[in-house]
């Protein structure tokens, strides 16, 4: 097999048993994520799984409250694309992007200590309808994980997700403390 493959495949078994150890416990097996991580959460409009790009500052502790960033992807884009170009990833030996929870060659995205969410917004639906809902929902499911500042939720984007950027606060302007588009 390729050396890159078993290393992967190598990664993923390690969480596998991570995992497995934490719900065994009945422990929340992402409570104690930093870094970058890939999560999902089922949705409450179809039960389907809806994934999102999640960043938690390796000093993350619970005992302050953390402001959050909700990035949204462009229309051509998706959400782990639009993660990584804007935080950045070091690239492996074989010229792959390195998930950078797995601490293989990543290096942290440069950014401040804020928890980073980039929601998939149900694709190109320029966070109306159910991709509105995608978002909020993606912001739920870390708050339910972390302690985040209510006070301090801040969502910017791109092109359509300079879009969901302006439309959202609109929706729901108790929610949001500032946007950029």
């Amino acid at each position: 097999t390729h050396d890159g493959d078993q290393a992967w495949r190598n990664v993923l078994q390690a969480d596998a048993r991570r995992i497995t150890r934490s719900l065994a416990r009945d422990r929340d097996p992402f409570a104690r994520v930093r870094g970058y991580e890939r999560m999902a959460f089922f949705s409450r409009l179809d039960g389907a799984a809806q994934e999102y790009e999640l960043f938690v500052p390796p000093a993350y502790r619970d005992g302050r409250a953390w402001p959050v960033l909700i990035t949204l992807h462009g229309y051509k884009g998706n959400a782990g694309d639009y993660f990584r170009n804007t935080f950045g990833l070091a690239r492996d030996y074989e010229g792959g992007e390195t998930l950078l929870g797995h601490g293989r060659t990543g290096e942290a995205p440069r950014q401040g200590p804020m928890i980073v969410i980039a929601p998939t917004g149900r694709g190109q639906a320029y966070y109306r309808h159910a991709g509105e809902v995608d978002v909020l929902e993606a912001l739920a499911d870390v708050q339910a994980r972390f302690r985040t500042d209510p006070r301090r939720i801040y969502i910017t984007g791109g092109s359509m997700g300079g879009t969901g950027a302006a439309y959202l606060p609109y929706r729901h302007p108790d929610l949001f403390a500032a946007s950029a588009a």
